[in-house]
């Protein structure tokens, strides 16, 4: 199992480093999409298909690291107060009841449109888009099937994360 999590750890991490830099071409290609609609009066028809894109890998390339890392946001009263053997049952019902069926069936409703936009090559529905629409196909299914997996990886273990003691947390 150790190998498994250190295969798919480096392949969160390689996604979350993609999405990063998605993150500052996003930020880049918007300013000067503004420069130039606004300034130069000169609009660019694929602009908005590349911010979408570049969007789309941004958002959902990280997901499997926010959960395998557990940086993800918890808005909860009670689950502060339990024992790590409480938080990791509940964290393991959670990851295996919720979150693997809910990615899962996800991940089984989006290979059929995948496949389909392969098959036609897809490319933008907006007039002069990008081409590759099927790529965000992929991305979207992809996104889904791995955080299927590294939900399941996650509950199988017997403490999906390492639970601070409550000493630590008051320091």
């Amino acid at each position: 199992m150790t190998e498994q999590n250190g295969v798919l750890s480096r392949i969160t991490n390689g996604a979350a480093s993609v999405a990063g830099a998605a993150i500052i071409a996003l930020l880049v290609i918007q300013i000067i999409i503004v420069i130039l609609r606004y300034i130069f009066s000169y609009g660019i028809s694929w602009a908005l298909d590349l911010l979408v894109y570049l969007f789309l890998v941004a958002s959902l390339l990280p997901l499997p690291l926010v959960i395998w890392e557990n940086h993800n946001v918890r808005v909860d009263i009670f689950y502060q107060s339990y024992r790590p053997p409480n938080k990791s049952l509940l964290d393991r019902f959670g990851l295996a009841f919720l979150l693997f069926p809910s990615t899962g069936y996800a991940a089984y409703i989006s290979w059929g449109p995948m496949l389909n936009s392969w098959r036609l090559l897809e490319s933008s529905p907006t007039l002069d888009g990008l081409p590759g629409y099927f790529l965000l196909k992929t991305i979207l299914f992809t996104s889904f099937a791995s955080l299927s997996l590294v939900s399941l990886v996650l509950a199988m273990k017997r403490r999906p994360w390492a639970y601070p003691d409550k000493s630590d947390e008051e320091s």
